[in-house]
Order: C-alpha cells, then sequence, then structure tokens
C-alpha cells in the first residue's frame, strides 16, 4: 500500500493524493519507475504515455528542441544589459580618414573616392545620389528629358533669364513687391553660393577662371611687388623653353622673381630647375607638359610662391 509523504497515512493504490492532507502519495518501492538520466551533452524532456494507469507506463524521454531565438545571450555585458556603443565616426574624419572604409580623406573633395562615401550626407552615394548631387531645382526635373549637356546648359541659361525678365517686370510694375523680389535675389544668390562651396560642385573650373583672370590682370599692369607697387619684378618670359634650355639656364633663374613658361614645351625631367629658388614669388606653367604630382611638388618646395597650372 502506498503512503501519504505528508502525513503518512496509507490509501488505496490508485490513489495519487491522500484524502487526508491532500498530499502527494508515495508509490511502492516495487513500482517506483527507474529514470533514465538524460546525457548532458543533449537537453531532454519526460513524456508520459497517456494510458490508464501511468505508474505503471513507461517513462521514456525525447530530446528538447530547443529554439535559437529562446536562447539567452551568455555574454557578461548582455546578462546586466549593456550594449556596446558604436564606433564613433568624428574621430575617423578629425584624423582625415573615411569612416566606412578607413580609407585617406582627400582635401579638396566630401566624397571618398574608394568606396563613395559623403561626408556631408554621412553615408555611401549610389548612382542615383551622384546624379542628383549635380543636378538641383529646375536642372534635376528637366534633365531626364535630356541627353546632352550642353542642351542642359542652354535650357537653364534660357530659365534664368526668363526669371530674371519676370522679375524685373514685377519690380516695375508692382512696386509694393520690390523688396520681397530684393529679398528673394539676395536668398538665391545666397543658397547658390553656399551650395557650391558645400558640395564643391564647378570649384576646380572656377578657383582656374579666377586665377587666369588674375594673371591677365597681373600681365596688363605689370609685374610688380604687392608691398611696393612701384617697383617692377624681374620676370624672364620663356614660352619657347626645352627641357635642355631649361637645365642650361638653371644657374640664372635665381636672379629671377617671375618666370613665365606657359605654352613651353618642358616636362617632369626639367621642373627640379626652378628647385631652391627662394626669390621665385611667380610660377606660370599654362598649356604645359608638366604633371599634377610635379607641380604639387614644386609648390610644396616654393610655399610662398603663386603657381598658375
Amino acid at each position: 500500500m502506498p503512503g501519504c509523504h505528508s502525513c503518512g497515512e496509507t490509501v488505496d493504490d490508485d490513489s495519487l493524493i491522500c484524502p487526508h492532507c491532500f498530499g502527494n502519495v508515495v508509490p511502492p518501492a516495487s513500482k517506483t519507475p527507474e529514470v533514465k538520466t538524460p546525457s548532458p551533452e543533449v537537453e531532454t524532456a519526460v513524456v508520459l504515455n497517456d494510458d490508464d494507469d501511468m505508474l505503471d507506463d513507461e517513462i521514456t524521454l525525447a530530446p528538447l528542441e530547443v529554439d535559437a531565438r529562446d536562447q539567452s545571450d551568455t555574454r557578461p555585458d548582455a546578462a546586466i544589459g549593456v550594449s556596446k556603443p558604436k564606433r564613433l565616426n568624428k574621430e575617423a574624419e578629425k584624423e582625415g580618414r573615411c569612416p566606412n572604409c578607413q580609407g585617406l580623406r582627400g582635401s579638396s573633395t566630401d566624397l571618398c573616392t574608394k568606396c563613395g562615401y559623403h561626408f556631408g550626407l554621412q553615408r555611401v552615394l549610389t548612382k542615383e545620389d551622384e546624379q542628383d548631387e549635380q543636378d538641383i531645382g529646375l536642372r534635376r526635373i528637366i534633365r531626364r528629358s535630356l541627353t546632352d549637356d550642353t542642351d542642359l546648359l542652354r535650357v537653364s541659361i534660357l530659365a534664368h533669364v526668363v526669371f530674371v525678365v519676370i522679375g524685373g517686370i514685377f519690380y516695375v510694375q508692382a512696386p509694393i513687391l520690390r523688396w520681397f523680389l530684393v529679398l528673394l535675389f539676395c536668398g538665391y544668390v545666397i543658397y547658390r553660393v553656399t551650395d557650391i562651396f558645400a558640395g564643391r560642385r564647378y570649384m576646380r573650373a572656377l578657383e582656374h577662371f579666377i586665377w587666369v583672370m588674375i594673371l591677365r590682370l597681373i600681365r596688363l599692369v605689370g609685374w610688380r611687388d604687392p608691398r611696393r607697387p612701384n617697383k617692377r619684378l624681374n620676370v624672364l618670359h620663356a614660352t619657347n623653353f626645352s627641357d635642355e634650355e631649361m637645365k642650361t639656364a638653371e644657374p640664372t633663374l635665381s636672379e629671377f622673381d617671375a618666370i613665365d613658361l606657359s605654352g613651353s614645351a618642358i616636362s617632369d625631367a626639367a621642373l627640379p630647375a626652378l628647385f631652391g629658388k627662394p626669390n621665385l614669388r611667380y610660377i606660370v606653367l599654362l598649356d604645359t607638359n608638366l604633371s599634377d604630382e610635379s607641380v604639387n611638388h614644386l609648390q610644396r618646395n616654393h610655399r610662398n610662391a603663386w603657381i598658375w597650372r
């Protein structure tokens, strides 16, 4: 006869709960099922066969399928609910590196040439983004129906002329709108200038145009010392120099303050002749066969000189 686990009273063989204290009944030793110990490598669950007499049934073991989503993270930081902070992109930008690919950032562009990461937008650009980056406003709308950039430029110029004419008509015929039109025009100019400098669009062409105009002005008024405008500089006009002539004239180049080599046939081999000449202030290298690397090397050697390339 089985006995109660709590009060010790004997109960019927088929009873699982004591009728006196409602405690659990301890089955006799002869009917206690032998439970197999599961392997420590495999998590198991006990499955009971659903028959008339539960105690007489054989207890079997079945593997427990554990869902990967239910597994808890056993890392020390996950146990206390601490997540690792994201990598700060500002540190990479301060060091002159791309936050996306850790490559070196160019000094004259906001776009990484290796992975296409835009430092202003802080994301990698696609082909669609690159096209939209160059075109804004009306240009972005009409570009879809035009295939030639020349036609696009003509349409843009025509649109600006039409807007200026309409604005002039309103300025003359509606005096009450004059201040509004003036503010609108100033805002548009500020927007365009800010947009050009922010995205560095057309900056290379604009810088080249400005420096060419400065060179023409200097040639018109003569090469003079900015600190003493009445003093003319000693200028060497060598527009027909070759590499051999450049090397031959190297000992006398220290006497000149400016050298005009525009249109000459010199190459990178003749450029070392200009090194170590502290008196050089202006160097004109337009329309020559020099590479950008050689000109940059020359600029590092003459940090205070003006170089036209």
